[in-house]
């Protein structure tokens, strides 16, 4: 397992130290630092924010769930959010054969559309690992039941940080409609890339570390310093797994446009024009005022050795490494940024969810 850090607990434990001391990222060593300490992105500002954003509201139909993946029961959810359009996505509520051990939310990349199970090679065998192990299974899909729409909880404008309102009430609203068990039952969720940004954004913009007792972030959360990944005018940057790599989003790029509504960011990739510079930062996940002190929330946080490409893997840890509260940071050598395209990788994600999405 990767290494633990607490704010105010003991020192990183041997296997980090062993790391350090051969100078080099090995296989399998976590990255993990303590938020604000020496070396820590940016001159190790911990950027210990107070921001609260609002969240919105739910209205709920029953649905027909759309094809492929486990079988469940579908609602649409139509959310509304403060100065963004309203968005109507899919949950599908897999209920495990006996009372449940938690409940935990399942998002795949990008924008989020389709079923998680049914977007990676060895999703299906990860989410029956944790339906078989008692807990409940919520999948969510940015897409109405009709049909997809492309750009998912990422379709804009509004920019990210308001567009993320959607995840962060679909979350509480599932806490609150579908989770059984109440404040006793573990409330979890694990999300790949963009999955993984919303997730991130819930708790440093959200305060939604008030209800997730455990999140795995895979692979991400490529929006953690949305301005170096789309000025692109930055040195490389601390990765959990290997040598330093570039930030910049390069094609990924035209996703952040997505969420814009103009091509502001595509066009800041090559031209590395930081007019907008203020914009993307206020707009990342690791925005000036956001939070990292999640005291409720274990936060497992788990990158690939062969995600080298497209910025996922150093933004993500430009806010992972800020994190004050209990949390790993740990690598998937042989992953690539489709973390559970990996049968290491899905089996890892699996064995967290299992292992830690309890009550603290």
């Amino acid at each position: 397992m990767g290494d633990r850090s607490q704010a105010g607990g003991s020192s990183v434990v041997k296997r980090t130290v062993l790391c350090l001391i051969a100078g080099v990222a090995l296989a399998g060593c976590s990255a993990e630092r303590a938020a604000g300490g020496a070396g820590a992105p940016d001159g190790g500002n911990a950027g210990a924010g107070s921001a609260h954003d609002p969240l919105g509201t739910v209205q709920a139909a029953a649905a027909t769930c759309p094809p492929g993946g486990l079988t469940g029961i579908c609602q649409a959810l139509t959310v509304s959010c403060p100065g963004i359009a309203d968005f109507t996505g899919t949950i599908k509520v897999v209920s495990p054969a006996a009372a449940p051990a938690g409940t935990v939310i399942f998002q795949n990349g990008g924008g989020g559309v389709g079923w998680y199970e049914s977007s990676f090679a060895h999703g299906m065998d990860l989410a029956n690992t944790v339906l078989q192990a008692g807990y409940t299974i919520v999948d969510l899909s940015w897409a109405p039941p009709q049909g997809p729409v492309q750009g998912g909880w990422l379709t804009g404008p509004g920019g990210p940080r308001k567009l993320a309102c959607r995840y962060a009430t679909a979350a509480r609203w599932i806490r609150d409609h579908v989770h059984q068990g109440g404040t006793q039952s573990p409330f979890c969720a694990t999300g790949n890339s963009g999955g993984s940004a919303a997730i991130a954004y819930a708790l440093a913009l959200y305060d939604m570390g008030s209800i997730f007792d455990m999140v795995e972030p895979t692979s991400g959360p490529p929006m953690g310093r949305i301005d170096h990944g789309c000025i692109c005018d930055q040195p490389p940057a601390p990765v959990a797994c290997g040598a330093p790599q570039a930030e910049c989003y390069f094609g990924a790029g035209a996703i952040l446009d997505m969420a814009y509504g103009n091509d502001w960011c595509s066009t800041a990739v090559s031209s590395h024009d930081s007019t907008h510079a203020s914009a993307f930062w206020s707009d990342s996940v690791a925005a000036p005022d956001a939070v990292y002190a999640y005291p409720s929330t274990d936060v497992h946080v788990l990158f690939g050795g062969a995600d080298t490409a497209g910025g996922a893997a150093p933004l993500g840890f430009a806010w992972a490494s800020r994190i004050t509260t209990l949390h790993t940071i740990d690598c998937v050598p042989n992953a690539a940024h489709p973390m559970a395209d990996s049968v290491d990788g899905a089996t890892r994600i699996a064995n967290d969810l299992v292992t830690y999405c309890k009550k603290r």
